[in-house]
């Protein structure tokens, strides 16, 4: 128990700790930005998904056209999302391991 300093333990606890470096390069960063960047790139696959999709709709194909359409717009969809999901994975565990 700390008596008559507690401030110092406060400020000991706040101290900036740089990143530990292994050869010359940080650990986690390669494994952080690299997530963030195919996160990003699900996200604009996503944003891509709902263009289609949009214009598909307002395409005025018969039924069976538009559901072939749709169709591919949803694998394409699953596809983003599953590169999105990966890149936060990447992301979360360059955090935990840094």
């Amino acid at each position: 128990m700390l008596t008559g300093q507690p401030w110092l333990a406060c400020r000991a606890a706040t101290r900036y700790h740089p990143p530990k470096l292994i050869s010359g390069t940080m650990t986690m960063d390669y494994v952080i930005w690299g997530g963030a960047a195919l996160s990003m790139i699900g996200i604009l696959g996503l944003i891509w998904c709902i263009v289609l999709a949009m214009g598909a709709k307002r395409s005025g194909l018969p039924d069976d056209q538009l559901k072939a359409r749709l169709q591919h717009v949803v694998a394409l969809n699953l596809g983003a999302l599953a590169i999105s999901a990966l890149g936060l994975m990447m992301v979360i565990t360059g955090i935990i391991l840094a």
